[in-house]
């Protein structure tokens, strides 16, 4: 696992109390696409407390203010979330 995938994951489970954070990099699958920046292209998985009564756009939003910096830098340039609440 890269070191970038390490820090977003370590940053997502400590911004929003994570019981699971699954990073899946498939930038390989987009080299040379037309609109390709060289930026990643992530599926992530995230399950959360925080997330409990809270609806999916919202949970979604949740993700991507703690990733804004990298997306707005052009380090993330594709995203696939998942979110879920944690199972009791």
């Amino acid at each position: 696992m890269s070191q970038f995938i390490q820090n977003l994951e370590t940053r997502l489970q400590t911004a929003l109390d994570a019981t699971q954070v699954d990073i899946v990099d498939n930038t390989w699958m987009h080299s040379g696409h037309a609109g390709s920046n060289g930026g990643a292209h992530l599926r992530i998985t995230i399950a959360s407390p925080k997330f409990v009564g809270v609806g999916i756009i919202d949970q979604h939003r949740m993700v991507q203010d703690i990733l804004q910096d990298d997306m707005r830098t052009n380090a993330i340039h594709a995203l696939e979330l998942k979110t879920l609440e944690p199972v009791s």
